[in-house]
């Protein structure tokens, strides 16, 4: 009996431990910057999300930090900096990592980056300090290089500028082998290990050079810690490695060619984790839409449909993928019968106009509410036979309509309330909102704008 008490003893205690445990505290000091909210986001690959806003007051402000926040590198955004960004991208902001431990930062606004000293977090201590060390490192390699472009490979200072080039690119390893072997397991040093890179010979020609970063880019690199999704670190190294294929001599079909290539060696590297995987091939189809670079889309989804893991985001990727096969520009897109505010009809393929937009949608959707009222304005005032097909994802009529009238929307408007479960949403492999397919008047699909930008251009010259 003793003993089962003293085990109930020690039990109670750890969960007491556990439940008094408050969280940390993320304290930041900006100089020269005016009372004002900042925001805190957590980050995925290149995409951020705000999670938390605190008071700037006499250039301090402090977040609280739970201990189920998960490690990862969070970004720490001035309320002003959204008014000077481009497209709701901040101008000036801070990454900060944030691992179980209190975090004291000092800044001055608006040189946030440059002015940064970190006060209190051996996390971050650890990883500024690298970084400064690797910067003078970049430099001198930077510099370097433009002489081994430029100099004769003929003359006797080439030669020391070889020699000098590889003891630098040397000197990076061992800061980065020695860091990782000093910090172990820390988040910091996980960001570090990515930034391992091949050393080739100073003295190879560039071509060969090249060839050689891009048959050994991956050796190092290890894609299995799913912590460092919550970081820009496994994006852009793919980003580095995908710049090495990019050749401003290359035409559009060569381009995309060699981006081919590029993917089928990438995803041959980072599928050890399932999780790590999909969403570095969702990050793959997300930059190649962006790109409008349709032919590797299609590639893709027609060579990695089946590789898509169960994961939480695997849904949606099976889908974006199924879209790309099966509804790439070229493709004739499905009908769409759906009823409409009055529960009458409206058949795709019975519209007879030169060109349909079809727009998926929902009134809860925010970039929704942005879209639409532009494309309104150009409906407004079109000069092409062009008409649009809004399909409303919602599930409660009362939401659609009051936003099909308060929005003023005279095109066909259409709703199933069966929100992704619809026929359309299915038959679209709808994915996420808004979508739009511009087709021509046989339901061929022209283009599958991102934005009302990329809607202006696809329609420009149509009907001339």
């Amino acid at each position: 009996m003793k003993f089962v008490t003293a085990l109930f003893f020690l039990l109670f205690a750890a969960l007491s431990t556990a439940c008094s445990d408050t969280g940390y505290i993320l304290t930041v000091k900006i100089s020269r910057l005016p009372d004002s909210k900042v925001f805190l986001a957590t980050m995925r690959g290149d995409a951020y999300k705000i999670i938390d806003t605190a008071e700037l007051k006499d250039g301090l402000c402090k977040f609280n930090l739970s201990v189920m926040n998960q490690p990862g590198m969070y970004k720490i955004i001035p309320e002003i900096s959204f008014s000077q960004g481009y497209r709701n991208a901040p101008l000036n902001d801070l990454d900060i990592i944030i691992n179980r431990e209190d975090v004291v930062v000092r800044t001055v606004y608006p040189w946030l980056r440059d002015s940064l000293v970190i006060m209190e977090s051996e996390e971050n201590n650890v990883y500024f300090d690298y970084l400064k060390q690797e910067m003078l490192i970049q430099n001198k390699l930077g510099l370097l290089h433009n002489l081994l472009l430029q100099f004769p490979a003929d003359d006797e200072f080439y030669s020391t500028v070889v020699k000098r080039y590889n003891a630098l690119q040397k000197e990076k390893r061992i800061l980065i082998q020695h860091t990782c072997a000093s910090h172990p397991g820390t988040f910091a040093t996980g960001l570090i290990a990515m930034q391992r890179s091949p050393i080739p010979d100073a003295g190879l020609p560039e071509p060969t050079r090249q060839a050689y970063i891009k048959q050994h880019y991956f050796d190092e690199l290890d894609f299995t810690d799913e912590n460092l999704i919550n970081s820009n670190a496994y994006t852009r190294s793919l980003i580095q490695y995908l710049m090495l294929y990019r050749d401003p001599a290359l035409s559009r079909d060569e381009l995309e060619k060699e981006f081919m290539k590029a993917v089928d060696i990438i995803l041959s590297h980072v599928n050890k984790n399932p999780v790590v995987y999909d969403f570095l091939l969702n990050y793959l189809m997300e930059g190649f839409e962006r790109l409008k670079l349709e032919n590797v889309l299609k590639y893709v989804a027609d060579n990695y449909l089946n590789t898509v893991c169960t994961t939480d985001n695997s849904a949606t990727l099976k889908r974006r993928l199924e879209g790309y096969s099966k509804l790439a520009v070229g493709e004739t897109a499905p009908d769409i019968i759906i009823p409409d505010q009055q529960n009458q009809e409206i058949k795709l393929s019975a519209i007879h106009h030169a060109y349909t937009l079809v727009v998926f949608w929902s009134s809860s959707c925010p970039s929704c509410e942005e879209l639409l009222p532009k494309i309104k304005k150009w409906y407004s005032s079109k000069t092409i036979d062009l008409e649009i097909l809004a399909v409303s994802i919602d599930t409660l009529a009362s939401d659609w309509i009051k936003a099909v009238e308060s929005g003023g929307y005279n095109w066909l408007n259409g709703c199933d309330l069966k929100e992704w479960d619809g026929q359309a949403a299915q038959d679209y492999f709808l994915y996420a909102t808004p979508s739009m397919f511009l087709l021509d008047r046989n339901r061929k699909i022209l283009a599958k704008p991102l934005s009302f930008e990329d809607f202006l251009r696809a329609v420009e010259g149509l009907g001339k």
